[in-house]
């Protein structure tokens, strides 16, 4: 297998639990990274002591790189404000694939190795975004939280090189490069864990997540129908149950209502997007 170049981001804010078993295991892929950069975000507990100790041990290859900033309020595009740190801090026209971890992942040893495979036999460098499983949740499409991007499908999808700052990020780089016509890949045999699943959080930051399910939702510009079909899903097969329903609907509305929403040209084509699929879907079914 031919030598591949990846640029790791791990954005970090009070990891201190988990932040060392994420780096271990990347550091010991079969493919290992050229580059991993941890940007601590305005973390109070060790979690920049412990990247710091990694990093002495590891200089060519792992950077810490630190963000200071208020953190009594949390919105959620400090996300992609963060991952932006860490692409700034590099010249990431020196590599091929552009990796997001976030830093409760544990990879196998093999995943960067499986995703690799399937972009060196794609002929005509069409996939754009591959992502693996995540073998303790339930999704059955990429996740923000372990996918690689082709640098190429990056620069074009990105913001002249820097991710969007807008919030579920992952969702909207992961439809921006269909909308481009870049092929997305969710593969089962990329295999990792979530070290803290979203089954044990506490149950208001559960309720939280749902509130803002509805509001990303509207904002990208989901159908309507689509959106409820997945909120029927969500409602039936994961917790709180009952609660989902009228929380995440609660979160449709409010940025109904706010008109809070992003670029006009995605949304319309994603809502064409769901539209073909809901045909599909019903044309499979009868």
């Amino acid at each position: 297998m031919p030598p591949h170049k990846i640029l790791v981001i791990v954005c970090a804010h009070n990891e201190g639990k988990y932040i060392a078993k994420c780096l271990s295991a990347l550091i010991n892929q079969t493919i290992q990274p050229y580059k991993i950069v941890v940007v601590d975000d305005a973390s109070t507990d060790n979690t920049p002591e412990i990247v710091k100790s990694i990093a002495n041990k590891h200089k060519d290859l792992v950077k810490l790189v630190t963000r200071k900033r208020k953190v009594e309020i949390v919105h959620t595009t400090e996300i992609p404000k963060t991952f932006n740190y860490g692409l700034r801090s590099v010249n990431i026209n020196e590599y091929e694939y552009l990796a997001k971890v976030d830093a409760d992942i544990f990879l196998f040893k093999d995943y960067f190795e499986r995703v690799m495979e399937k972009f060196d036999v794609d002929i005509n460098k069409k996939l754009g975004i591959v992502g693996g499983v995540i073998i303790n949740e339930g999704a059955s499409s990429v996740h923000g939280a372990n996918m690689v991007v082709r640098m190429k499908a990056w620069l074009d999808i990105s913001d002249g090189g820097f991710m969007p700052v807008v919030d579920s990020e992952d969702a909207f780089l992961l439809f921006k490069a269909q909308m481009k016509g870049w092929e997305t890949l969710f593969l089962k045999e990329a295999k990792s864990i979530h070290m803290r699943p979203f089954s044990k959080y506490p149950l208001r930051s559960v309720l939280r997540q749902r509130i803002r399910l509805g509001k990303t939702t509207y904002r990208l510009g989901y159908h309507p129908l689509y959106f409820l079909g997945r909120l029927a899903k969500v409602s039936l097969n994961e917790k709180p149950y009952l609660l989902c329903f009228p929380l995440s609907l609660y979160g449709w509305i409010y940025s109904w209502l706010s008109g809070d929403r992003i670029q006009e040209n995605f949304r319309k084509w994603l809502r064409n997007y769901q539209k073909k699929k809901m045909k599909q879907a019903l044309i499979k079914w009868f």
